[in-house]
């Protein structure tokens, strides 16, 4: 069943529409069905995103009811989920199976779909991005078609879709390689704006994981400008 004239606000509250239609399928049939008879639909998630990626006067789809974890393999290091698990929910059910991401970024209430779709991070420069971390994930088309992409057997048509803004299809299934649960040490400081500048790469290449904010009022002279 649709919504009719559903009124969309993003997290930032800087995007916003009203959209004629708006579906949240809870399975793959009905999010091929919605696929075929639209003439013209966007994709979101939690919304997060501050640009108008998601906005549609047309048909707009929400896949957190299509959030199901598939399949959970400990030998390969493996899980198969659907694309509208938030990775939250992913998070945990990775934990209790003594599994976890590589690497992840510092919010997780996004959707899996939506954190590949728009390229999101985590940090260390040995780490790359979360669509790093597929091993396959298959597309409906606009006419319906369900595209199975391989990382390595399909390399260049994979590569292509890893962050596509919902422009080349909706994600439907998404196969993980994950690593066996770690823990982290955090370690927060307080220094000088110059040491941390000046001792940069060496923060970098000593770390796995570097997040530096910036708060400039408590740097007198710069404050006494204020």
């Amino acid at each position: 069943m649709a919504q009719q004239n559903y009124r969309f606000v993003n997290w930032a509250r800087n995007q916003q529409c009203t959209a004629q239609h708006y579906y949240q399928p809870e399975n793959e049939a009905d999010l091929v069905e919605i696929v075929k008879r639209s003439t013209r639909l966007r994709l979101t998630g939690t919304g997060h995103s501050w640009s108008a990626v998601c906005i549609t006067p047309d048909t707009l789809v929400n896949l957190d009811r299509y959030n199901r974890v598939l399949h959970t393999d400990r030998e390969k290091l493996q899980v198969k989920v659907q694309a509208g698990i938030k990775l939250k929910a992913l998070i945990e059910h990775l934990d209790r199976h003594g599994l976890a991401m590589k690497n992840l970024g510092s919010i997780n209430y996004q959707s899996l779909a939506g954190a590949i779709s728009t390229g999101t991070h985590g940090s260390g420069i040995n780490y790359n991005i979360l669509g790093s971390q597929i091993e396959e994930l298959t597309l409906i088309k606009a006419d319906g078609q369900k595209l199975t992409l391989h990382s390595t057997r399909d390399k260049e048509m994979f590569n292509l879709c890893l962050v596509n803004l919902g422009c080349l299809g909706v994600i439907s299934e998404i196969t993980l390689n994950v690593v066996p649960a770690f823990n982290l040490h955090d370690y927060t400081v307080a220094i000088d704006y110059n040491e941390a500048k000046d001792r940069l790469h060496e923060y970098i290449t000593n770390t796995d994981h570097l997040k530096r904010w910036w708060f400039p009022q408590t740097d007198p002279r710069v404050r006494d400008r204020w």
